[in-house]
């Protein structure tokens, strides 16, 4: 690298970021090197820079990675800079001065100028929005946002310049005060990154494709020396990468996040994303500076897929189940802003809860949506939503996913899963109850016979049988499935075939019963599936005792 000039671009930008307060007041044009931004992910496409080594005022042009096909982007006798491609590649926005300074936007090919800020603007670094948007930019007054259409103009709330949107969009890093800071859209979430000692300044973030860092450059407010370092998004792991004898600043990271341009001595330099392999990219002598490292072509996007299952088919009517929805990121881009509907149609059902593995889900029958945020590529989230169908047929559960990407393959965005609701299940427990007299002279009884029949259509799981004496009686002679508590007979019944019946016998010895009338009887009270039919669900039996060895049973 040559040696380095009396005058370095860091101050130039200290020098010139201080004049731009005043100077466009009195409509004069303000020259200063722009900072680095996000580079959104992708194949490596052309380098944007601004020269005015050669032009009597500013212009962009682009450039090759390897440093060939230099090409003028557009030719006029203003002041343009500061140029950043959207992530499609098919739009710049960049800044320009004629009275003042203010924020335009043009096709890639140089066509469309619009201008698109209404206020004059600070002459610094400006980013799109990874969804192609909005812009956000510096003024007087602090950042700003504002719609690609020129709408819709937001404060920030925060002071500062060199705006850097993050990857993922949820956040602007950008320099204040000597250090780096990053903000939430709506303004929260105030966090610093750096803390640089007296004397020093940090300026000029710019987002790796992934969100994972950020690079900077870091040195002396005055006298030169700044060199590139990255840091974690979340503060931590300060690196110094350039680590060379001459200034290195403005660093912009190639979209596929191996590389990273930078400005060194009024010359544009690339190297490694660790600071290995420095290579002159431009030799043309000057001021001259890289704005931005552009995707060639339209990203890769992020292919987004969606699957439906249930958790049992068919189903009863009446019985809840649920349905499990998978959004998986096929990759290779990282999806933001995933959002999730799935609506319910068919048999009517209730919709009982909607949890998700991240981010939340709202209920608005007959539809759920979820809010899932962002999804990593080769990751996925769940949904899980219980259902209790009301009514027989068909449920169908549609789901759509949607993304801030674009999605090469839409056609697996969309997925149903239709689900038979059957008629439950039912068997009509017939209740028999017979009694029997046996008077023998050494222990006279009565025996009795629970019968449970089995009138169907489906057969009975289980049921439960109780049979009630006489105050003061009990029972003897239990069979297995029965027991006695009190005058009370429990029995209890497994499996019974439709048209079958099972039978339970036991006795009540005469010594215990009262002389007259004998009455006992029986009542279903549990059974599955569900017995429809309870007129038949109760027997009794009765007979007339005129001594413990004369009883009549009819």
């Amino acid at each position: 690298m040559s040696s380095r000039p009396p005058l370095s671009s860091r101050v130039r930008r200290v020098c010139v970021l201080l004049a731009a307060l005043v100077l466009p007041v009195l409509g004069l044009q303000v020259i200063t090197p722009p900072a680095a931004h996000a580079a959104f992910p992708g194949v490596n496409g052309k380098i944007y820079i601004t020269d005015q080594a050669t032009e009597p005022d500013k212009e962009i042009y682009s450039i090759n990675p390897d440093g060939t096909g230099l090409t003028k982007v557009i030719d006029n006798a203003d002041d343009d800079g500061n140029a950043v491609v959207n992530a499609t590649n098919t739009k710049i926005a960049f800044t320009r001065f004629t009275d003042t300074q203010h924020l335009w936007t043009m096709n890639v090919d140089g066509t469309g100028e619009v201008q698109i800020s209404t206020e004059g603007i600070i002459d610094s670094r400006i980013d799109w929005s990874p969804d192609g948007t909005r812009i956000v930019y510096s003024t007087l007054g602090g950042l700003k946002v504002i719609d690609a259409d020129g709408t819709g103009a937001t404060a920030l709330g925060v002071s500062g310049s060199f705006p850097a949107w993050s990857p993922d969009g949820t956040k602007i890093a950008y320099g204040s005060n000597r250090n780096l800071y990053t903000v939430n859209l709506d303004g929260t979430g105030v966090t610093q990154l750096t803390n640089v000692p007296s004397g020093s300044d940090a300026f000029g973030p710019d987002w790796s494709p992934d969100g994972a860092k950020i690079a900077f450059g870091l040195g002396p407010i005055m006298g030169g020396g700044e060199q590139i370092h990255t840091i974690n998004a979340d503060g931590s792991g300060l690196t110094n990468i350039s680590n060379d004898a001459v200034s290195a600043d403005t660093p912009q990271w190639s979209p596929d996040g191996t590389k990273i341009a930078y400005n060194s001595n009024q010359n544009i330099y690339t190297m490694n994303a660790d600071g290995t392999g420095k290579t002159l990219l431009s030799g043309v002598a000057g001021f001259q500076f890289a704005t931005d490292w552009a995707p060639a072509g339209a990203p890769p996007g992020a292919d987004l897929h969606v699957t439906a299952v249930d958790s049992a088919d068919p189903v009863a009517s009446g019985t809840p189940f649920a349905y499990t929805v998978t959004v998986a990121n096929n990759g290779p881009a990282n999806a933001t802003g995933v959002s999730l509907a799935t609506t319910l149609s068919g048999a009517a059902r209730t919709i009982t809860s909607a949890t998700p593995s991240q981010g939340s889900c709202a209920i608005a029958a007959p539809t759920i949506t979820c809010t899932l945020g962002n999804l990593a590529g080769a990751a996925d989230a769940t949904v899980t939503i219980n259902v209790t169908s009301t009514a027989t047929g068909t449920l169908t559960a549609t789901s759509t996913v949607t993304g801030t990407e674009t999605d090469p393959t839409p056609a697996d965005n969309s997925d149903a899963e239709n689900t038979t609701v059957t008629t439950p299940p039912a068997a009509d427990i017939d209740v028999d109850l017979d009694a029997q007299p046996h008077l023998g002279i050494l222990v006279p009884y009565l025996r009795y016979t629970l019968t449970a029949h089995n009138n169907g259509p489906n057969a009975v799981i289980s049921a439960t049988v109780k049979a009630t004496l006489p105050p003061g009686a009990s029972a003897t002679n239990l069979p297995t499935g029965c027991t006695a508590a009190g005058s009370t007979i429990t029995c209890t019944y497994g499996a019974i075939a439709h048209g079958t019946s099972v039978d339970k016998t036991f006795r009540v010895p005469l010594s215990l019963l009262s002389l007259g009338n004998v009455t006992v009887s029986a009542t279903r009270t549990t059974s599955a599936p569900a017995d429809l039919n309870p007129a038949n669900d109760n027997a009794s039996a009765s007979c007339n005792a005129v001594s413990i060895v004369l009883v009549t049973c009819p």
